[in-house]
């Protein structure tokens, strides 16, 4: 095991490939009832939880950087161009098939991998809705109040609910 920590030591820092490695691994020793748990696979598992931990820190951090730039960008036009939404929730749904197809075996650690990943969904639902009000306030305010609203409602203002039905 010393050469496999070696390998995840000497990998390029944002290089994730190295998961494989343990998702193959990993599914061999869960199916064989005698490696199951077994100390080898208890000391690979200690080898790669900090590594996936680190992994979801960075994405998180990448998720959040994303929503914020393609929100301050975004102009609210088109229905199909609210990049922001579909890509970051594209993203977090490969997050949990991420954790889901590793296959912790240990509880604690498939918890808390799981657990990390909702809250990133919970962060970006909070930033996406916190910026498309702030966005819904500014267009809100630019109307002219002489006109009759009740029947005019802007591109913008739709466009704007149809993402926030989407991150729903």
């Amino acid at each position: 095991f010393r050469s496999l920590q070696e390998g995840v030591n000497a990998r390029a820092k944002d290089s994730w490939n190295i998961f494989s490695i343990f998702y193959r691994i990993n599914q061999y020793l869960v199916e064989d009832s005698v490696m199951f748990n077994s100390p080898p696979h208890v000391k690979i598992q200690a080898v790669f939880f900090p590594l996936a931990v680190q992994y979801l820190e960075e994405q998180e951090q990448k998720i959040e950087r994303e929503l914020i730039s393609d929100l301050a960008a975004e102009h609210w036009e088109d229905p199909a161009n609210v990049k922001a939404t579909h890509d970051v929730l594209h993203e977090i749904s490969q997050l949990f098939h991420f954790v889901e197809c590793l296959k912790w075996p240990d509880e604690d650690a498939r918890v808390h991998l799981k657990s990390r990943v909702v809250r990133i969904a919970a962060d970006a639902v909070e930033i996406f809705a916190e910026r498309t009000k702030v966005a819904f306030m500014d267009c809100y305010q630019r109307v002219e109040y002489g006109r009759d609203l009740r029947y005019v409602v802007p591109q913008r203002v739709c466009v704007m609910i149809g993402a926030v039905q989407d991150i729903e």
